[in-house]
């Protein structure tokens, strides 16, 4: 188990852009209402030195009400619950302060999530709602989440069984098949960005991926870009000199951890739950993914197989999202491992 002192240094100082958010509700914005306020939004931002985003002139803050408890804390803002005065409906609201180290987290999350309602939404995929400015904050409005981030759930209920992890496995695997065949990559694929529409409920769960700060088309890697968490990164990222590139297959090699993590309950390169940032970065780039640990005793030959072939260093040898979404173990039925608790280390942002 990890430490208590560990976890709250985790929960509370070295979250990303982590949404924590509640029940959903029918929405008021239809989809040629929010295009609408949008488009008025981006006209501005210019204003506020971003060249895209909103208007400081058209008041859209007005249409929402923005509670004070905050709900979720990242390196680049803090999310809090909106109500819409018009109807009601909560929203999840992120607000980021523009400056030169948040620039382009935001314009890579604005420009991601319009871009994914651009192509009609995904249903496993947080919904963009609106976009205003405030006070020289970015406001991002998405769609309230009941259930929390995955690795809230993970910490309070440990390892998935088999059937319940491949359940949700596949809600995560068809967010990221529809990202990746429009262009796109989410580049920081983690626990901690999956919600949960339920808070209580394993059995049945949806997820939703969230937290676009990263994402974007194929691009070169380079660490000053504050892109991605270092541990969940892929070896030919962390082994890259001049020239790397951001391609899908570092969101499948993220893919391979979360999958150990739902069914051991540990990170596949951190097993004791403790170990240093900068040995976890090691272990990727040099060890083979193992299943020594009494944790991976009962898990099936196919469970095994698929994990390897998404910890695969070669990114030319990894499995793509259509090999995962074709793989038996994700048609396999009946298989059940012991649940074990969560010995997960939560790290800092790369």
């Amino acid at each position: 188990m990890v430490p208590l002192a560990r976890l709250t240094r985790s929960w509370h100082s070295l979250r990303v852009q982590t949404l924590r958010l509640q029940s959903p509700r029918a929405s008021f914005w239809t989809s040629a209402t929010v295009t609408s306020s949008i488009k008025m939004a981006i006209a501005g931002m210019t204003a506020l030195g971003m060249g895209s985003i909103v208007s400081p002139t058209q008041n859209r803050s007005s249409q929402w009400m923005l509670c004070d408890e905050e709900i979720g804390t990242g390196a680049f803002g803090v999310v809090r619950i909106g109500v819409s005065k018009t109807t009601g409906e909560k929203a999840a609201i992120k607000t980021m302060r523009v400056q030169s180290k948040t620039h382009k987290a935001i314009e890579r999350e604005v420009d991601t999530l319009l871009r994914i309602q651009s192509l009609g939404g995904h249903k496993n995929i947080i919904a963009l709602k609106d976009v205003f400015v405030e006070q020289n904050q970015v406001c991002v409005v998405t769609e309230f989440v009941g259930g929390g981030e995955l690795f809230q759930h993970l910490l309070h209920y440990g390892a998935f069984n088999e059937v319940e992890a491949r359940r949700m496995l596949y809600d995560i695997a068809q967010a990221v098949l529809f990202l990746h065949s429009n262009g796109l990559i989410h580049k920081d694929i983690k626990p901690e960005n999956v919600l949960l529409c339920y808070k209580e409920k394993r059995a049945d769960n949806e997820a939703k991926l969230a937290d676009f700060g990263s994402a974007g088309p194929q691009s070169p890697f380079n660490r000053l870009d504050d892109i991605g968490t270092s541990v969940y990164l892929a070896p030919e990222l962390l082994n890259a000199k001049d020239g790397a590139v951001w391609t899908q297959a570092a969101d499948m090699w993220a893919i391979g951890c979360i999958l150990y993590i739902l069914l051991t309950g540990m990170h596949p390169f951190d097993m004791e739950g403790n170990v240093p940032e900068e040995v976890i970065e090691k272990r990727i780039q040099r060890a083979k993914v193992c299943f020594s640990h009494p944790n991976c005793d009962n898990l099936s030959a196919n469970a095994k197989d698929l994990i390897v072939g998404l910890l695969q260093k070669d990114p030319n040898q990894r499995l793509s999202i259509d090999d995962l979404l074709n793989h038996p173990w994700m048609s396999q039925q009946h298989h059940t491992n012991p649940l074990y608790p969560i010995s997960l280390f939560h790290p800092k942002p790369n």
